[in-house]
């Protein structure tokens, strides 16, 4: 037991700093707001206990909280069958958040694993890991009923995956990493274009760098029949209910917003929209159909027509939407939930607090940033605080991404995936990137990054020397005498004494004098 402690102890007292953390936002909103605070204020956190609920009791996947129970084809089933289980034992959502919380904190102990598969210095993925297990985004998130936790885990497992793939070559790693990176599908439908990330930095090590054709064509395409057969099943229950193959209805329900953030939609689509109501709207149940996986491809149409037709304008949209997305610190979530006590270091928000300024950007309004800046209150002065962190911890990812790519470009590729994953989540939240929860899955990537830049500023050497090791190979070496041995011997004296030198000469024996030279007999003599 002492031995596993010594050899785990790192990973220990991360496991336990994230306990403490994520169970400090369980007892406060415990507190604060009762048992039913873990999903009551979020209408898509009420929505996944519902699905729970309803699974188990009336063994339907339907969102409405009474009969007739419609089925729902927007979300996906692993999450919701994860709250279903739990109300073998108890009718309240504190069970499962409670064991969502281990779920989070173990996600801290697999993001350091994975950071120590790819470099060296424990400090790095100690950093990161850290780093995310004190992020109160996270440990709030957790303390709710929504996947995002979930989806965490099984993305980090998944990576850790690939990761031994990568490092091992043996492939049963690539094949466990699909099959949990189908059920993070299975969890959260943004993960449906995560597989072709993997296939991608596997096709550009073993084709372009290898050029192993063989090596890249076997695995890929076991790896994508263990992914399809994984979310197969969802696939094949929303064909045989709406004969509609699709994963889920979310796509439509995402493009439409994003269409709508250009100004009021055309008279096409709202009437396409009444249609869709009157068609599979559920009267009393707050649904006009729009999620419906029947109308997801022609909603899509339409609002990429309406996209298109406005490119520059919507581009304007989607940029801010991504800084919002890279820069906000996610303290919101809990304002929109009205979880006001779960804000920390805020105060409950009012009228002189209370501020937006996106609206007025995508109008190209800069002057109100100075607006918001005359107010100066304390959570203003905090707000800009967390955008300065956040520009500075990019700048690490800048340079961490720069000193991997100087010095290992394996590495470099690994973080290059999670730099995509990154960049394509925040262009998938659209100009709407301010619900900051989204890059949970793929923020621990980035830490990491960051972390591996920010050690690597830490320690930039001031000279090539500094903290080095250095090996001579020579032919002969005192006190053997020769023009050779004397430059060498004169060369070792005249080196700083903090740099390190190890001697390796030929001899008339083998032998070793401390630890600073070696001598290896000759054999031509």
């Amino acid at each position: 037991m002492a031995s596993f402690f010594k050899k785990y102890k790192i990973e220990i007292i991360l496991l336990v700093v994230s306990l403490i953390a994520h169970f400090f936002f369980f007892f406060l909103l415990l507190k604060n707001y009762g048992v039913d605070s873990f999903y009551i204020t979020n209408a898509d956190a009420e929505e996944y206990f519902t699905l729970g609920k309803n699974l188990y009791w009336h063994h339907v996947f339907s969102n409405f909280p009474r009969e007739p129970f419609y089925l729902n084809s927007f979300r996906i089933i692993l999450y919701p069958l994860y709250l279903s289980f739990f109300q073998i034992f108890s009718a309240g959502a504190w069970l499962p958040i409670i064991l969502q919380n281990i779920f989070a904190s173990f996600s801290i102990v697999i993001l350091y694993r994975l950071g120590r598969l790819l470099v060296d210095n424990k400090k790095v993925p100690f950093v990161a890991a850290l780093i995310f297990a004190l992020n109160p985004l996270q440990n709030y998130w957790a303390n709710i009923t929504e996947p995002d936790t979930l989806l965490v885990f099984l993305f980090l497992i998944s990576l850790l995956l690939f990761v031994k793939y990568r490092n091992s070559n043996l492939n049963r790693y690539l094949y466990w990493s699909a099959f949990t990176l189908g059920l993070s599908l299975l969890t959260k439908p943004v993960a449906i274009y995560f597989p072709f990330f993997f296939i991608g930095l596997i096709f550009i090590y073993e084709v372009i760098f290898k050029r192993h054709w063989r090596a890249f064509i076997k695995p890929v395409i076991i790896f994508i029949l263990i992914f399809f057969f994984t979310v197969s099943p969802w696939y094949f229950r929303n064909w045989y209910h709406f004969r509609v193959f699709g994963i889920s209805s979310l796509p439509s329900m995402s493009y439409v917003p994003y269409a709508a953030a250009l100004g009021p939609l055309p008279k096409e689509l709202t009437d396409y929209l009444q249609w869709v109501k009157n068609k599979y709207g559920q009267e009393g149940q707050n649904d006009d159909g729009s999620r419906d996986i029947r109308v997801k491809s022609e909603l899509i149409r339409m609002a990429l027509k309406i996209i298109f037709s406005h490119p520059i304008e919507y581009s304007k949209y989607q940029l801010i939407g991504m800084v919002q997305f890279y820069l906000n610190d996610g303290h919101k979530e809990a304002y929109y939930n009205r979880h006001y006590k779960a804000m920390l270091w805020f105060n409950v928000p009012n009228s002189d607090s209370k501020f937006g300024i996106s609206d007025q950007l995508r109008k190209g309004d800069w002057g109100a940033i100075f607006e918001v800046l005359k107010k100066s209150n304390q959570y203003i002065v905090l707000y800009f605080i967390s955008k300065i962190i956040y520009l500075a911890m990019y700048f690490a990812v800048i340079y961490g991404l720069w000193r991997s790519y100087k010095s290992d470009k394996r590495l470099f590729g690994f973080f290059l995936l999670l730099l995509a994953f990154f960049v394509f989540v925040s262009v998938a939240a659209g100009p709407w990137g301010s619900a900051v929860r989204y890059r949970l899955p793929v923020w621990p990537g980035m830490l990491l990054i960051f972390s591996y830049g920010f050690f690597g500023l830490l320690n930039r050497p001031q000279n090539k020397f500094d903290a080095s090791k250095v090996i001579i190979a020579t032919g002969t070496f005192p006190p053997e005498v020769s023009g050779q041995s004397t430059f060498v011997s004169n060369f070792v004296a005249k080196l700083p004494e903090k740099i390190k030198v190890v001697v390796v000469s030929y001899g008339d024996k083998n032998e070793q004098r401390g630890n600073e030279t070696f001598i290896v007999k000759r054999n031509w003599r």
